[in-house]
């Protein structure tokens, strides 16, 4: 359907043809009382503890530490030659 045609749509304004009569909506089930409801829905209460533990890696660390993107990249390729230093002997 086209943007243009919307605003001729009776569908779009009015809905289904069943939503327009109350008679022809779903039924609802319906509840007399507070015993009723007692009766038809066995209530259950849980505790629940959440915990919550955050981590800091080694790259929040050093975005902590030195806040400049050049002073991390440096310091990560000191790092890197320093192992491959050590790799070779």
């Amino acid at each position: 359907m086209s943007p243009k045609d919307l605003p001729d749509c009776s569908l779009r304004w009015e809905g289904p043809q069943w939503l327009s009569t109350e008679e022809a909506w779903p039924k609802q089930p319906t509840v007399k009382d507070k015993k009723d409801i007692e009766k038809s829905v066995k209530i259950e209460t849980k505790r629940t503890f959440v915990f919550s533990v955050y981590c800091k890696n080694d790259i929040d660390m050093l975005f902590d530490k030195y806040s400049s993107f050049s002073k991390i990249i440096n310091i990560l390729a000191f790092c890197l030659r320093f192992m491959q230093h050590c790799e070779d002997g």
